[in-house]
């Protein structure tokens, strides 16, 4: 493949890691967004850039994420995109069942113990009292007892995102959620991030298959998360996609992009139109991908985020 590299200045210029990569890298949200109680699973900056990277080259009419958890997404994703000085905003679909929140809301009204099927008893502590700063039952929970309530349905969430956009003095996302993937009524997207539970091998290949028949545009992009060793059936479900025509067009830490091949050279020169190729690798203050040649593969080109 060759494309030409702009060798001006990225469009979106990302902070690097730092050991304050929160406060260095977000400029409204803080801390306390996303923890005391935890409201993200396994939280890393670099796989967050890797979705604002590609969200920004893509534009995307339509974003599914699929797996959603407390939907902090797209709050994420638009807070990394404003702190590069840039105003985008995007239409979020979020689809959740809320096993996690619906266990944890129930064991809190009820008082009684999680079953340990979807959380553990650390995750549930999370949500005692002498784990939550006291102003957030004025700004976003409720409280029972000693512990607060997390939402567990759309209307809760959606009024939960409401506070959080109101404290932090940030737009809300354009964002609507659902409980199944049927509900979206077979709507296209063009980037959907995929986060199911972790192993669960049947479950992920039944739901690729399922939206890339109904609900994928064809040059579509699906971002998988939890591709990692530590999940073997994800690894196995990784072999299973790459004998489809989706192959890799970018990787971070802990996520790989993936998009019909016969689609990836017409997004890696956007991406390099965009500045967002380094040919050098001398940026040091910011987030930019190398392009990595697939000669010895049928994957074709791919990019990699430098993380390191």
């Amino acid at each position: 493949m060759s494309i030409n590299i702009n060798k001006g200045p990225p469009t979106l210029l990302i902070p690097r890691l730092t050991k304050e990569y929160i406060r260095d890298g977000f400029k409204s949200l803080d801390y306390y967004a996303l923890f005391e109680p935890e409201v993200v699973l396994n939280f890393h900056w670099p796989d967050a850039v890797l979705f604002a990277l590609l969200s920004h080259v893509k534009k995307p009419k339509h974003i599914l994420d699929l797996g959603s958890f407390f939907g902090t997404l797209p709050f994420i994703v638009e807070e990394i995109i404003r702190s590069s000085g840039l105003q985008e905003q995007f239409d979020w679909t979020l689809v959740d069942t809320g096993l996690y929140t619906k266990e944890l809301a129930t064991a809190i009204r009820n008082n009684t113990p999680v079953t340990g099927r979807y959380l553990n008893i650390n995750q549930f502590n999370g949500w005692h009292e002498d784990n939550v700063p006291p102003w957030k039952e004025r700004v976003l929970f409720q409280k029972v007892g000693k512990y607060y309530l997390p939402p567990s349905n759309p209307l809760e969430f959606n009024n939960y995102w409401f506070r959080l956009a109101i404290h932090y003095k940030i737009p809300k996302p354009h964002m609507i959620m659902y409980e199944s993937i049927e509900e979206t009524q077979g709507k296209k997207f063009d980037l959907i991030h995929f986060d199911l539970t972790a192993g669960a091998y049947e479950l992920s290949k039944n739901m690729f298959e399922y939206i890339i028949k109904n609900n994928l545009s064809d040059d579509g992009i699906i971002v998988f998360d939890d591709m990692r060793p530590q999940h073997p059936n994800m690894l196995l479900f990784f072999q299973y996609i790459l004998s489809t025509d989706f192959k890799p067009i970018a990787f971070s830490t802990g996520k790989i992009a993936m998009m019909r091949k016969k689609y990836k050279d017409n997004f890696i020169n956007k991406v390099a139109d965009e500045g967002l190729i380094e040919i050098d690798y001398t940026r040091d203050s910011y987030y930019s991908f190398q392009l990595c040649p697939g000669v010895e593969s049928n994957w074709g080109d791919f990019l990699d985020i430098r993380a390191n």
